[in-house]
């Protein structure tokens, strides 16, 4: 028997499940795992940003939202994670038995846009990073960083995993290096309130920055972790994902809002072509490290769009693929045409959308 061919062993490794349950066989994932996948897809170059949006509140009222956007999400995140585990689906197909076919086709449109959103997002301020450290084309980066995102997510959740495991330690090692420089090279200044804090404003930020915006993807990747019967009712499950998203929304907001105060800008990053060799490393590190966040958002944007699509045609093996390079490619073009200069509109969107998803539809999920 001849041995397969390099496009063989490739393509068998590339991810065509689609929307169709996961194979118990691939359901492999624990609740360690889900937790790093979350933290690495929560920390990118981009994280810092929320403390820039939450600035003119201060230092100690950002931290207090953060950690009440947290106790806010907690439950619902628990709960759409849980899903996946019991059924393993994606939220959207589930969401067929609460809205129909029709409402759950609308959905999958309006989600795969926003997550589509998002990942031009992220991409522009990677370029942008690489582009200052460079002093080239940002339109170069932002296309070589998308193409690098679009190629990790075509393998699916399996590889996502290996790549979050095995590259979280250097985005903790580039952040500390520019965090370190930053208090060591600066005068320190206490990020002090301007406004009166709006909470309502604060909270609804925070939420649509981070865990909401993330939640009703949970299932997602949940459906790839070990089946709840064989676990029962874990709590390290349950709390796994929305941990994972704000720890790093807490910990690089904080950095975020110091350097928005020491240096004017929020993007702490942007420090690397000011240090030596170490220090430029760390800032293309960060840059690099963007694409923890866009692989979930571009994965979760093809289930979405797949999810929309298999509403009006049965699915077909090489879809899944075929999806994620049309929209990495639409991303891209976002970026390129400066999504982040619309990022509050953009929020508020986000946070809109979210709550056309009520957790109550779970309940016909158990």
């Amino acid at each position: 028997m001849s041995n397969p061919s390099w496009w063989t062993r490739l393509s068998g490794e590339m991810e065509t499940v689609g929307v169709l349950p996961v194979p118990d066989s691939q359901r492999t994932m624990t609740s360690g795992k889900m937790f790093n996948v979350w933290a690495m897809a929560s920390a990118s170059a981009m994280t810092p940003l929320i403390g820039m949006l939450l600035f003119q509140y201060g230092l100690t009222d950002a931290v207090i939202a953060i950690v009440l956007g947290w106790l806010i999400g907690v439950v619902p995140a628990g709960l759409f994670s849980e899903m996946g585990r019991e059924i393993p689906l994606t939220a959207l197909i589930v969401a067929r038995k609460t809205y129909g076919l029709a409402g759950s086709f609308l959905l999958a449109v309006l989600f795969t846009f926003v997550n589509v959103g998002w990942f031009g997002l992220n991409t522009e301020v990677g370029g942008q990073i690489l582009s200052s450290i460079f002093h080239s084309s940002g339109s170069f980066w932002f296309w070589l960083i998308g193409i690098v995102q679009i190629v990790l997510v075509l393998f699916g959740m399996k590889w996502l995993e290996y790549f979050y495991r095995y590259t979280s330690a250097l985005l903790i090692v580039c952040y500390g290096a520019l965090s370190v420089y930053l208090f060591t090279h600066y005068s320190i200044a206490y990020p002090g309130p301007t406004a009166p804090t709006n909470w309502g404003g604060a909270i609804t930020t925070v939420v649509s920055f981070s865990i909401l915006a993330w939640t009703y993807k949970l299932s997602t990747v949940s459906r790839f972790c070990v089946p709840k019967g064989r676990t029962g009712s874990s709590f390290s499950y349950f709390v796994a994902p929305s941990a994972g998203v704000m720890l790093p929304v807490l910990l690089m907001g904080i950095v975020g809002m110091y350097s928005q105060r020491i240096t004017g800008n929020w993007n702490v990053a942007l420090l690397g072509p000011h240090i030596p060799v170490w220090g430029l490393m760390a800032a293309v590190g960060v840059a690099l490290a963007i694409i923890h966040t866009n692989a979930m958002n571009l994965y979760p944007s093809t289930v979405d769009l797949l999810v929309a699509m298999n509403t009006v045609h049965k699915p077909f093996r090489w879809e899944q693929p075929l999806a994620t390079v049309i929209l990495g490619v639409i991303s891209i073009l976002l970026a390129v045409g400066g999504i982040l200069n619309q990022v509050s509109g953009f929020l508020d969107m986000v946070g809109d959308a979210f709550w056309l998803i009520p957790p109550h539809g779970l309940s016909h999920a158990r």
